[in-house]
């Protein structure tokens, strides 16, 4: 009796098949517009081809994939181990339709690409060190106060004015306050210092 699991992957394709889309091979099916323009430009950008996007433009989906890709390889698939025909790009017809780019814009591109990874680097850098000045802020105040300055209790020190203690109709004690959409809020005093209060952080008041 045949193992229908032997060399599948669970009960879609076989691992040569999916062997075959790691190398950028799929079912004509699989090839939209989009992702046949993505794997031409990918190829441009690896070879140093001048991309040129008038080449393509108007062209139909079908002529698209009739001009630059073919047909490289067929595998199994689904449970019924059904016969695929694969397809992948054609190399030279992207090397016939798109010229080498110059060295002067190989240097261009590359400096643009330096230049946009030292700003992403720089925007994560910026973003870590407010996160850590911000842990920094709240371990302070915490140790001051002796609650996080984004709870209700860190609220009622800064803002005394809009929170007002009582007791409920059920006789405990709570804490009444208006929140930033003007609505009234309600929490037990026992837990003040532990309920978060979105969006509210002492420490940038004091900041400020």
């Amino acid at each position: 009796m045949m193992d229908v699991n032997s060399g599948y992957i669970g009960h879609s394709m076989s691992r040569r098949a999916a062997e075959a889309y790691e190398l950028g091979e799929m079912p004509k099916s699989k090839w939209t517009k989009k992702a046949m323009v993505t794997a031409i430009q990918s190829y441009c950008d690896e070879f140093d081809m001048s991309f040129d996007p008038d080449v393509l433009k108007g062209m139909r989906k079908d002529d698209m994939f009739e001009r630059f890709f073919h047909k490289s390889s067929w595998h199994h698939t689904s449970k019924f181990f059904n016969e695929t025909d694969f397809y992948k790009l054609d190399e030279d017809a992207v090397c016939g339709s798109f010229r080498p780019m110059t060295d002067a814009e190989v240097a261009e591109r590359d400096a643009l690409r330096r230049q946009a990874i030292e700003e992403e680097r720089a925007v994560r850098e910026a973003m870590r060190a407010a996160e850590i000045e911000q842990l920094n802020r709240h371990r302070a105040y915490r140790e001051e106060h002796g609650f996080a300055p984004d709870t209700v209790a860190a609220f009622a020190h800064e803002h005394p004015e809009c929170c007002e203690e009582r007791i409920s109709r059920k006789g405990n004690r709570v804490l009444s306050y208006i929140d930033f959409l003007a609505q009234e809020q309600v929490c037990p005093i026992d837990r003040i210092g532990e309920t978060h209060l979105y969006g509210f952080d002492a420490t940038e008041i004091t900041k400020s």
